[in-house]
C-alpha cells in the first residue's frame, strides 16, 4: 500500500530550514514562482523581505499589563548606544529610542486595554512586507516597487502588533532576489497540496495583530493533522468505508500506525498513548462485529 510522505523535509532528505529563497522553494514544492507569489497576494501565506539596516519608526502595541516587558528595552532619547535588541530571531532592530514628546496612547481592543508606542529604530534582516501585489514583479519587471510598512516575524515579546514604517527616503525596494519564504509557509503549502484542501485566505494585509499571525503559523499545521486524524477515524469505520472491509489486517495496522506517527511528530500524541498492535487488532475485531450486527 502506497502512503504519501507528509513531511516535505523527509521527502527531500533535508533537515528543516528556517527559511529559503523562492527558487529553492520552487524545487521543494515542485511549483511555479507565480504560484508562491499568488498565495502571498491572497493572504494564504506571508513571505519575507530582507532589509539592509533601514531607519524608521517602530509602531508597537502591547497589552497594558505587559507593558514593562517591552519598555524595559527602550533607550533614553539622548542615548547614543547602538546595541541590538533581540525581539525576534529573524527581524533585527538596533538603537531603540523613544521619540521626544511621544505620549503612549491607550485603546480598548477586543475587550483588552492596549498601550501603543512609537520608537525610532534601525531595522534589518527579514520582515513581513504588507504589500499584497507581488505579482506586479512579474507583470511589470521594470517598475520599482517600494514597501511602506512591514511586520516583525514571530516576535518573542507579547506584542499585539509590531509594525516598522521606514523613513520616506529609505523605503526598501522589493525584488525577487530579496524575498524569502519560511519553513512554516512551505509546510503549509505542501500540506494543502497533498490533501487537495483549499488554503484559508484573507484580503487584509498584516495589519492584524502579529501575535495572531504567529499563532496561525505555529498552530495551523497541528490543526490540519488533527483534522486528518478525525477524517481517518470516520473513513476507517466499516459503516462509512466499505473498502476497509476487504483490506488486509496488516494494511489496516500500517495505515493506523502512520497516522499515529504523524500525530506524535506534531506533539499531539505522547509516546505511551499509542496503542499496541493487540489493541488495534481487538478494536478491528469489535468493529467487524459491530458492522455485522
Amino acid at each position: 500500500m502506497n502512503i504519501t510522505e507528509r513531511n516535505i523535509w523527509k521527502l527531500n532528505n533535508l533537515p528543516p530550514m528556517e527559511y529559503c529563497s523562492l527558487a529553492r522553494a520552487q524545487k521543494l514544492l515542485n511549483c511555479e514562482l507565480e504560484d508562491i507569489l499568488h498565495w502571498h497576494d491572497i493572504g494564504a501565506i506571508n513571505l519575507c523581505l530582507k532589509l539592509n539596516p533601514t531607519p524608521g519608526i517602530l509602531k508597537i502595541a502591547v497589552l497594558s499589563h505587559q507593558e514593562k516587558e517591552v519598555t524595559s528595552a527602550f533607550n533614553p532619547f539622548t542615548s547614543v548606544e547602538a546595541g541590538e535588541t533581540v525581539w525576534s530571531q529573524h527581524s533585527h532592530i538596533r538603537s531603540i529610542l523613544r521619540l521626544e514628546g511621544d505620549i503612549p496612547t491607550m485603546e480598548t481592543l477586543r475587550g483588552n486595554t492596549v498601550t501603543q508606542f512609537n520608537v525610532k529604530v534601525f531595522a534589518s534582516e527579514l520582515w513581513h512586507p504588507h504589500c499584497r501585489n507581488l505579482m506586479a514583479l512579474l507583470e511589470a519587471p521594470d517598475d520599482i516597487l517600494f514597501e511602506n510598512r512591514l511586520s516583525m516575524m514571530l516576535p518573542d515579546k507579547p506584542f499585539v502588533y509590531c509594525h516598522f514604517i521606514p523613513e520616506e527616503d529609505e523605503r526598501p525596494s522589493i525584488s525577487l532576489n530579496r524575498i524569502y519564504i519560511t519553513s512554516q509557509a512551505i509546510e503549509k503549502i505542501y500540506a494543502h497540496s497533498i490533501s487537495a484542501r483549499p488554503m484559508d485566505v484573507t484580503k487584509n494585509p498584516l495589519l492584524d495583530q502579529t501575535r495572531y499571525i504567529q499563532q496561525e503559523l505555529t498552530v495551523l499545521p497541528q490543526s490540519e493533522v488533527l483534522l486528518e486524524f478525525i477524517h481517518y477515524l470516520v473513513q476507517s469505520h466499516t459503516v462509512f468505508n466499505e473498502k476497509l472491509q476487504s483490506m488486509a489486517e496488516p494494511d489496516k495496522t500500517q495505515l493506523f500506525h502512520h497516522v499515529l506517527e504523524r500525530l506524535k511528530e506534531e506533539g499531539m500524541l505522547i509516546e505511551n498513548a499509542q496503542p499496541d498492535e493487540g489493541d488495534i487488532g481487538s478494536e478491528a475485531s469489535r468493529e467487524s462485529q459491530f458492522a455485522g450486527e
